[in-house]
């Protein structure tokens, strides 16, 4: 590496800064928990809604083939986590 570039790797910037985010009805949303963790992966949405599954958005994210454990990430507490003011 040269002078003043640091020593962390590309992956360790991702993990300490990075972020990926899909869309409720993401059909590749298991192929990308498989590759990333659900820690870094909020869910993002479309607008306007004629571009989205709106009013249908929450009903398909939950049918997603994830863990409960991921939808509960991904729907909401991954945000709270980066914007810990969101939840006042």
């Amino acid at each position: 590496m040269g002078a003043g570039r640091g020593t962390l790797l590309p992956s360790e910037h991702f993990d300490r800064r990075g972020w990926i985010t899909t869309e409720v009805d993401d059909k590749f949303l298991p192929q990308t928990l498989a590759c990333v963790s659900d820690k870094k992966l909020p869910m993002s949405t479309d607008c306007p809604p004629q571009e989205s599954p709106w009013p249908h958005s929450i009903a398909r994210f939950c049918e997603q083939s994830i863990s409960e454990e991921s939808r509960r990430r991904i729907g909401g507490l991954n945000a709270l986590d980066e914007y810990p003011r969101m939840s006042h």
